[in-house]
């Protein structure tokens, strides 16, 4: 039954699965965890196509490339598990693995051991999926489509644990691959393994909707001139920091920032040299902050920072390493000669304080910095309740002037 039936189901579900994969994939190329999503099905696909077809059932050669096979699924499902949460995959190790058991299973397979064969094979994969459910367990994403991604992940690494102890107690000895293969057991526990194969690509395919989804809402509340978070996507975001903050008690940080004279800039120089100052402004910021910080384009040229884990001494280092570099930067539709300043206001969160306080405590230190000249950081430093950063002091420079003051 299982070879008239889940023999040629399982290989055209593989395929199917294969070429929506490369369907995903070739709509956004940045997804290349995809490719292992592809090269798993075709080549479990082939495995069992071969197992399905070949006209020698049980030789050597067919079963080496069988198993070969399968490894190289398990792989690239391992893969690509690890490559879209971030995380490297221990490739290499598997690779080591891998062939160490297709040595051991060249001899297993000529001298006839099936058994030791099967263990061999099965206890490869095994290792390859707990190691990838592991990975999915630490990951940093905790949706509900992650978390069933996990328990289907663990739920094949316990298959391929327990498949060689129910060949044993299903299959009457002697043990043999042709005997495996006319067994009851055999149809078992293909179905078996079917419907597993059906569950982890359901819950794969939940997961690649959930991350297209994903995407589609986080391209719609970025800013397109600059890739930073829109002003109600940045607020919302924010507030929602805020409120899981209140029983953590979490060091945070507001910076706003405004690049000054902008008016004059758009005027002099047009308004495309103005875009691409906010756009070079923009560029910056992502490529100053950490990933745990929150960036937004609030205004015109007005930007707004979230900083995670750091208190307000630390947040006002960071805003002048921004004003500085900011300041150093040649910008093309400007000429060489003309450089740009931006003033920043600098406020650290207090407990029970909402965004709208928040804002507006850093947004006065903004005007602060402004009003005494711009190009300048101005906040409230945890040693002072007010303290300005001009022209190059650094935090522990500050401090000294908060003393004396």
């Amino acid at each position: 039954m299982s070879d008239g039936i889940f023999g040629l189901i399982v290989p055209g579900m593989a395929l199917m699965f294969a070429a929506a994969a490369f369907g995903f994939w070739w709509h956004d190329r940045s997804d290349r965890y995809m490719i292992g999503y592809v090269i798993a099905p075709l080549a479990i696909g082939s495995s069992l196509t071969i197992d399905h077809f070949a006209t020698v059932q049980g030789s050597p050669i067919v079963r080496i490339c069988e198993h070969a096979l399968t490894m190289l699924s398990c792989m690239a499902i391992g893969w690509a598990a690890n490559e879209r949460i971030g995380r490297p995959a221990p490739i290499k190790a598997w690779l080591a693995i891998c062939t160490i058991a297709m040595v051991a299973n060249f001899f297993s397979i000529y001298k006839d051991a099936f058994i030791a064969s099967l263990f061999i094979l099965n206890s490869v994969c095994a290792i390859i999926f707990v190691t990838a459910t592991q990975s999915l367990a630490h990951a940093p994403t905790k949706s509900i489509v992650d978390r069933v991604l996990v328990c289907v992940f663990a739920l094949a690494a316990a298959q391929y644990v327990l498949r060689p102890a129910a060949v044993v107690m299903l299959v009457e000895p002697p043990f043999s691959a042709e005997t495996y293969r006319n067994s009851v057991g055999h149809d078992l526990l293909i179905a078996t393994a079917s419907l597993l194969m059906l569950a982890l690509s359901s819950a794969i395919l939940a997961t690649v909707l959930s991350d297209k989804f994903r995407k589609m809402q986080d391209r719609s509340s970025r800013d397109t001139m600059t890739g930073l978070l829109v002003r109600r996507a940045f607020e919302a975001t924010v507030m929602k920091i805020l409120d899981d903050n209140g029983d953590r008690r979490q060091a945070l940080a507001m910076i706003v920032a405004d690049i000054d004279h902008f008016k004059s800039v758009n005027d002099t120089f047009g308004h495309q040299a103005g875009d691409d100052a906010i756009a070079a402004f923009g560029a910056l910021i992502s490529d100053t902050v950490r990933d745990t910080d929150t960036c937004g384009r609030v205004g015109g040229e007005e930007f707004c920072i979230l900083v995670w884990n750091c208190d307000a001494d630390q947040a006002l280092g960071l805003a002048e390493r921004l004003r500085r570099a900011f300041g150093e930067m040649e910008l093309a539709p400007l000429g060489k000669d003309v450089r740009l300043t931006a003033s920043f206001g600098v406020a650290q969160w207090r407990e029970g304080e909402g965004y709208g306080k928040l804002f507006a405590r850093a947004d006065k230190s903004l005007y602060e910095a402004k009003k005494s000249g711009r190009n300048r950081v101005c906040g409230e430093p945890t040693v002072a309740p007010i303290v300005q950063i001009a022209n190059g002091q650094t935090p522990r420079q500050l401090r000294k002037t908060a003393a004396s003051l």
